[in-house]
């Protein structure tokens, strides 16, 4: 007789699994914290975001800076120089 009664148990509970799901399995175990996103290579992940206007204006300047230091440091090759003399003046305008 105990067996009957093991069977018709385990079906009362699988019966009452599928009509409350959890009511009589164990509690369900916390879900793990989402984690943060991975941030995009070549960025770091505390760092500001820059927009692509200061990019180009930081670029622009360097440009500018090494081709009037290279305009001041080639006296010794006229040709040169007065190239870089003539493109420094053009971006100044």
């Amino acid at each position: 007789m105990s067996g009957l009664i093991k069977k018709v148990k385990k079906k009362a509970d699988r019966l009452a699994d599928r009509m409350l799901p959890g009511s009589h399995s164990p509690s369900p175990t916390p879900e793990p914290a989402p984690t943060p996103p991975i941030p995009a290579v070549g960025t770091h992940a505390y760092a500001e975001p820059q927009d692509q206007q200061s990019i180009g204006a930081t670029a622009g300047s360097v440009v500018y800076e090494l081709l009037a230091a290279a305009r001041d440091g080639s006296d010794l090759c006229l040709p040169l120089k007065a190239a870089l003399v003539g493109v420094v003046k053009i971006w100044d305008i």
